[in-house]
């Protein structure tokens, strides 16, 4: 028999036996030690064994006693785990990994029914990857922002029940474009929870429980599959050997400073083009088992990655002969005609065509000062190399201006990155919109 704390939490510390009985939903179960079941099979908790057995229990008596005093159990044990990496900023942030942590541990505890939604790129994935032990549905979000659109289907789906619903949003959420559809499922009985790392606006604080480094540091080298691991880790769903694992790959995927590109790391950065690669394609077919099989097929991975290589030589070819190049105040924009790649079915993820370009720049010139724009009739994506962003530059700052001029319909992103879509017919003047702020940004 586990300890009350080890059943709700899916934290078994000890396994003696090698097969369990129990009693799920008037059904006797007989529970090996190489035998996983289906937690959506059923209506009860699924409790992670340190071993990968999966168990499922319902019948334990749950009170705010009970809760209350497991919690300080796990906040005292919590206590004595360390970060993964020990970076200063690391350190100076971890406290509020570990007060996230006991927040969302009490929700599992009240038996909160979950609903994961995660970013389509590598850092999403790693962060779903981090945290796909919690009992609960792992939807991939193929879109920058959570709106009204998204809330509305989460609660025809899930809302409809009497039960205690949370949201967990992993790589997006933080953004001003996230708040209404925020709003409207805590309207609806949905608690959110978020774990990112992109600009985060204040008011979603108001509304969500946030994870983010952006208001203490604002930075976003500490990626949100990297918090995720430390929420896992902290969980006790996740050991620290896959949680560096996973951290890497995001830190790639995002090209975090805690990370950098060598002999010993290229398999990380590897597996994130390939993540970024697959989440994209309009047959994806991959789940989170699929995500995770990939990190340790070998051969599966030099195949996929010579897919990779190939698609992007194709891509400069057509780069070579459609990008546009300006000179602003000694800022080199280069323009990029997206049409040319929107209607060819290799090319899926417009956002690593513009990040291929400008990665191809800086290996040319790693001095120079670029902004790559995407363009098409309804979506600009910008890209900022390092020296661009030394010099004080940030996207986030850019699309903030261009929200002033009530042109936009929704954007977001980070120092380096980011999207803004607009209605058709408005492309030209929003470019013009752009080339102003590059040249007041200079004589600032």
């Amino acid at each position: 028999m586990f300890m009350a704390e080890e059943i709700i939490l899916g934290i078994p510390k000890t396994f003696h036996d090698k097969k369990v009985l129990i009693t799920l939903q008037g059904k006797r179960l007989e529970i090996k030690a190489n035998v996983k079941i289906n937690y959506n099979e059923f209506s009860g908790f699924r409790a992670a064994l340190n071993n990968g057995v999966a168990v499922l229990l319902e019948s334990i008596d749950i009170t705010k006693e009970l809760i209350s005093s497991e919690l300080k159990s796990l906040a005292g044990r919590i206590e004595t785990i360390s970060p993964l990496f020990n970076e200063q900023e690391i350190n100076d942030f971890y406290p509020h990994i570990k007060n996230f942590s006991l927040n969302l541990a009490e929700k599992i505890m009240s038996r909160y029914s979950i609903v994961v939604r995660y970013n389509n790129d590598a850092d999403g994935i790693a962060s779903a990857l981090a945290l796909e032990n919690l009992p609960g549905v792992f939807i991939q979000h193929n879109a920058p922002i959570y709106n009204d659109r998204h809330a509305n289907n989460d609660i025809l789906t899930f809302g409809r029940s009497s039960e205690n619903k949370l949201l967990l949003l992993l790589d997006l959420g933080s953004n001003e474009d996230s708040l209404d559809g925020i709003m409207l499922g805590k309207q609806n009985r949905f608690e959110t929870f978020i774990i990112d790392h992109h600009p985060l606006f204040e008011a979603v604080e108001d509304y969500a429980t946030v994870l983010n480094p952006w208001k203490e540091l604002k930075k976003s080298d500490l990626t949100s599959g990297y918090l995720a691991c430390e929420v896992g880790r902290l969980l006790g769903i996740l050991n620290d050997s896959e949680a560096k694992t996973l951290a890497q790959i995001s830190f790639a995927g995002d090209k975090s400073k805690y990370l950098s590109r060598n002999t010993e790391t290229e398999r990380f950065y590897i597996i994130s083009e390939i993540f970024d690669y697959i989440c994209h394609q309009q047959d994806n077919k991959y789940s989170l088992d699929s995500y995770k099989n990939l990190i340790s097929e070998e051969s599966n991975l030099r195949t996929l990655y010579s897919e990779v290589i190939e698609r992007k030589e194709k891509m400069r070819s057509i780069l070579l002969n459609t990008v546009k190049t300006r000179n602003i105040q000694e800022i080199t924009v280069k323009i990029i005609p997206l049409k040319r790649f929107e209607n060819n079915e290799e090319f899926t993820s417009m956002s690593k065509v513009c990040t291929t370009l400008l990665e191809e720049e800086i290996a040319k010139d790693p001095e120079v000062a670029l902004l790559v724009i995407g363009l098409s009739d309804k979506r600009m994506i910008f890209r900022a190399s390092p020296k661009l962003i030394e010099q004080g530059f940030s996207i986030n700052d850019l699309i903030g201006s261009l929200k002033e001029t009530e042109l936009i319909d929704v954007g977001g992103g980070h120092a380096a990155a980011g999207t803004i879509s607009f209605r058709k017919g408005l492309r030209e003047q929003l470019l013009q919109s752009v080339y102003k702020h590059l040249e007041r940004f200079k004589k600032a």
